[in-house]
């Protein structure tokens, strides 16, 4: 202990030296710009729940993520065909991102989903539906894929996706 105050005074005592300045016992503190942390944006797994992929895919039991990194996440079904997943990154809005999009998908399969972050759409194709959102600096694809696809596909997907960005958001 007597050794770490030694220490810690010696180091006080080296640095106020190397300013070449004399410092007063009654010197103001110096007054450094409160810097807020950037929070850490979180990973793909946690903007959609092992739980709440489950419900998607008409799961009993939590799913296990056969891919879990910061940026994606993948929940499988029973069959290996069946899924959730999820990919995130950073990625802010453009405006006409979304028209040039559903261009590019198809207008046919294609619409835009408002109300959800700054910009969404959907892309349903019936055993798969993807959810493309942008919010908080974020890029969302939110994916669900059931074979038989799944009475109320879409609205599971947009369950997920509106959560996410939620999440995304409060951030």
């Amino acid at each position: 202990m007597r050794r770490t105050v030694t220490l810690a005074l010696a180091a006080v005592l080296l640095l106020a030296g190397c300013t070449g300045e004399q410092v007063r016992a009654d010197a103001p503190p110096a007054r450094t710009t409160a810097v807020t942390p950037t929070p850490t944006p979180l990973r793909a797994c946690e903007l959609v729940t092992a739980a709440e992929a489950a419900s998607a895919l008409g799961l009993a039991t939590d799913p296990t993520p056969t891919v879990d990194t910061p940026r994606e996440c993948l929940y499988p079904g029973l069959d290996g065909v069946d899924s959730v997943n999820v990919v995130v990154r950073p990625e802010a809005y453009v405006r006409g991102v979304e028209e040039a999009a559903i261009t590019a998908l198809g207008a046919e399969r294609t619409t835009a989903l408002p109300g959800l972050g700054q910009a969404a759409l959907v892309y349903d194709i019936g055993h798969q539906v993807q959810i493309h959102a942008w919010a908080g600096g974020q890029y969302l694809l939110v994916t669900v894929s059931r074979a038989d696809g799944g009475g109320g596909l879409s609205g599971a997907a947009r369950s997920l996706a509106g959560t996410a960005v939620t999440r995304i958001v409060a951030r």
